[in-house]
């Protein structure tokens, strides 16, 4: 592989040099600006040929540039020639470069390139998503397409060539497949503004609807308020009936008990006349009695003083009986000694125990009036107390 790329190299080195030694025969018979044209020409083409479109075709504008601005002379016509051919190999060159808006802009004669360029403009333009119009789009499209098939049968009429024929058909089927798809999209676009509308319909129904609802749920309230409020409003005016009919039955009570009143009060006036006359003469007996009282009290008085007197005598009583009570004590006390030592003596071994049946019978009675004495003296002193008891001055009940 690598010495058959070695071989080509050196038949392009080959090739190259016959070129340059014909050019140089050529530069020495020949014209030399006509010699150097033809250069760029050759230089133009083998850009070209390496698909260096950018650098041929601006090889090819320095030449038709200096022959516009040139007067030719009798060198026209040839001149012409050359202009021609640079011409169809810078249309091939914009073409190649995918230049197709300036391939158009240029007056040729080369229809198969010319429809060729109209038919890749309108693929891109449909392709392109824009904000265009559609049916501008579809419009622009068809046209491109249109001009497309006059070119090719311009082609037709001076090149029997195959592909002028195919392209031809192609571009037929594109025209009718683009009048389907616009018909298609039309019908599209159809559904979808109905789809739209019907949408809209949709949600302007749903709006309503939702508006229907509130309005619905608002008047539920307002009834559900209302009937809350009629069912207080009716148990207030229950509440005020029975007010009213225990008001009146208060009422009917308050005029009974007013008849009542009047009744009792025409009584008590009749009660008051009698009493009236009754206090008078309750006034005259009083004045009666005052004056008893009055002698009563003149009695009383005198017997008060006697009383004091009794009291008097009754408290130098009661001295002497207390005094009496002290002595008995003192009695009953000393007894208990005398028992006392009547008892030690009895048991004066101090370990034996002497038992009342063990005692002699003159003891025993000498014990007896000896206990006897001291129950008298204690009924006494009881009664001598009672005697001293403190009592009203006028009352003589505890006294003896």
């Amino acid at each position: 592989m690598t010495n058959k790329i070695i071989k080509n190299k050196i038949s392009k080195n080959k090739i190259i040099g016959i070129i340059c030694i014909l050019v140089a025969i050529l530069f020495i018979f020949l014209d030399k600006n006509l010699f150097m044209d033809y250069f760029s020409i050759i230089k133009g083409n083998l850009f070209f040929k390496s698909n260096n479109y950018k650098n041929a075709k601006k090889s090819y504008e320095n030449i038709l540039e200096k022959y516009q601005k040139n007067d030719l002379g009798n060198k026209k016509d040839k001149v012409n020639e050359y202009i021609a051919k640079i011409d169809k190999n810078l249309i091939n060159t914009l073409y190649q470069n995918k230049e197709y808006a300036e391939v158009l802009k240029k007056e040729n004669e080369e229809f198969f390139i010319n429809g060729n360029s109209k038919v890749k403009i309108a693929d891109e333009l449909n392709v392109e998503s824009n904000n265009q119009n559609e049916q501008e789009k579809f419009q622009t499209i068809k046209d491109s397409y249109e001009q497309a098939l006059l070119y090719y049968k311009n082609a037709m009429s001076v090149s029997s060539d195959i592909n002028i024929k195919k392209n031809y058909e192609i571009v037929q089927k594109k025209i009718e497949n683009l009048k389907n798809k616009q018909e298609e999209n039309k019908e599209q676009n159809q559904n979808e503004q109905e789809n739209q509308e019907q949408n809209k319909d949709n949600q302007q129904n749903n709006q309503d609807k939702q508006n229907q609802d509130k309005n619905n749920q608002q008047n539920n309230q307002e009834q559900q308020n209302q009937d809350k409020n009629n069912q207080q409003n009716n148990q207030e005016n229950q509440d005020k009936d029975k007010d009213n009919q225990q008001n009146s039955q208060e009422q009917q009570n308050q005029d009974k008990n007013d008849q009542q009143n009047n009744q009792e009060n025409q009584d008590k006036n009749k009660d008051n006349q009698q009493n009236s006359q009754g206090q008078q003469n309750q006034d005259k007996n009083d004045q009666q009695n005052n004056q008893q009282n009055q002698d009563k009290n003149k009695d009383n008085q005198q017997n008060s003083q006697e009383q004091q007197n009794q009291d008097k005598n009754d408290q130098q009583n009661n001295q002497q009986n207390q005094d009496k009570n002290n002595d008995n004590q003192k009695n009953q006390e000393k007894n208990k000694e005398k028992i006392n030592t009547n008892t030690e003596s009895v048991s004066a071994s101090g370990d034996n125990i002497i038992y009342a049946e063990d005692v002699p019978d003159e003891r025993k009675e000498e014990l007896q009036l000896l206990l006897k004495k001291m129950e008298n003296n204690e009924k006494q002193s009881f009664k001598n107390n009672e005697r001293v008891l403190p009592s009203g001055k006028d009352d003589n009940k505890n006294r003896w």
